[in-house]
């Protein structure tokens, strides 16, 4: 089975910190989470779940694995704030998300439609360089709420992506 570690407080991951998941270990926070910086570092059927609000600028998700089988979930409601996020782990937003600061996202998996019923509301710029968007393909399956001056530049591997879920455009 799995070995879960609760962080169920509030806790500020800063630039300085170093998370190891370890194989088949899941790290769950539950309490508001605040990531600005750091390097999180998921092994073989690891993962590392923000069950709590987040509110993340810059971080780096690494899979250190063999066997590519780690993951990173955002399943509290997430404000993202402005940074980086640099990761080789697939990411997915199972909750709603607000970027109110200009963010990069480069990774392999960036799926921030989770189970396709999420709501991405852009206050700002998001920038998406990800080998694909969702774990079988390249479409955005939620809604996605743009508003004056956000704006969403995507790059893909594949060099496109569909749009299968609600777009509202407020510009």
């Amino acid at each position: 089975g799995t070995n879960i570690s609760y962080i169920n407080s509030p806790v500020d991951f800063g630039s300085e910190v170093d998370v190891n998941v370890h194989d088949g270990a899941e790290l769950e926070v539950n309490g508001v989470a605040t990531v600005q910086g750091g390097t999180f570092n998921i092994n073989d059927n690891g993962r590392l779940d923000f069950d709590g609000m987040l509110s993340i600028g810059s971080a780096a998700f690494n899979d250190a694995s063999d066997a590519g089988t780690a993951d990173v979930r955002f399943d509290g409601i997430t404000t993202y704030t402005s940074g980086t996020i640099d990761t080789t782990v697939p990411l997915a937003q199972y909750a709603d998300a607000t970027v109110n600061g200009a963010t990069v996202i480069n990774g392999s998996v960036v799926n921030l439609d989770g189970g396709g019923t999420t709501t991405v509301t852009l206050n700002d710029d998001l920038t998406i360089n990800a080998d694909k968007l969702d774990s079988d393909g390249n479409k955005f399956d939620g809604t996605l709420n743009i508003n004056n001056p956000g704006y969403l530049q995507v790059a893909t591997t594949a060099g496109s992506w569909t749009m299968a879920g609600t777009m509202n455009l407020d510009q």
